[in-house]
């Protein structure tokens, strides 16, 4: 049985540029290889890039959590200095 999907190649997905197709899961849902902007290479599922759930390698996660904590520590020095 053959599946049809749409050709993402060159496409960006948030941090993620599709360079090829890497086959199918057992449950027939594409994949695809990707290169993110910090240069790591990761494997996505298609749906995934399409509807937005996977918009980088996991650098955009870190990153976010990284500022999240900086901003929590300069809150803190702030409340203390009074």
């Amino acid at each position: 049985m053959f599946v049809l999907v749409d050709d993402l190649t060159g496409k960006k997905f948030g941090r993620l540029t599709v360079m090829s197709f890497a086959g199918t899961t057992p449950r027939r849902h594409a994949l695809w290889t990707c290169l993110c902007k910090c240069g790591r290479i990761k494997v996505v599922r298609g749906n995934a890039l399409t509807n937005g759930i996977t918009k980088s390698c996991g650098c955009l996660a870190s990153e976010l959590a990284a500022e999240r904590s900086k901003a929590r520590a300069r809150a803190r020095r702030v409340a203390c200095a009074f």
